[in-house]
């Protein structure tokens, strides 16, 4: 039912971003990964120069394996909103992935700063700091 209604949504008001977002979300979950590709790129159309649509499209590239585009839409994210502490987050949670501690640990650490209560990334900065310590990068 809300799969109806969030389509709905986008045929009465095409221009709203969110709505594509979650209509992208929602594919994503249920494993439609095309059609959830093409609404999350309906929102980066509609925003492309906003946070929110550059950072889902890094996410869903990041799990769908392509790093390099996930690097693209992460820094253009990144770009448009330097102090979202979510994004901040992610990057730095993506970068630990990819084996740059040193990278994550400054993402991560600007996450915590910007949003001191963001406890998912005062956790993993804690665990990237401890493996900081346990040797080199």
């Amino acid at each position: 039912m809300a799969e109806r209604h969030l389509r709905r949504a986008t045929e009465l008001n095409p221009a709203d971003a969110w709505t594509w977002v979650y209509l992208g979300n929602l594919l994503w979950r249920k494993g439609e990964f095309s059609a959830a590709e093409d609404a999350i790129k309906q929102a980066y159309e509609q925003a492309p120069n906003e946070w929110y649509p550059n950072w889902e499209l890094a996410s869903f590239y990041e799990d769908g394996g392509n790093q390099e585009k996930a690097v693209r839409f992460y820094r253009r994210a990144l770009l448009a909103s330097p102090d979202e502490s979510v994004l901040l987050f992610s990057y730095g949670r993506f970068l630990l992935r990819q084996g740059d501690r040193v990278a994550a640990e400054k993402y991560l650490r600007r996450a915590c700063e910007v949003d001191p209560g963001h406890e998912e990334a005062r956790q993993l900065l804690r665990e990237v700091i401890e493996l900081g310590a346990a040797g080199p990068a």
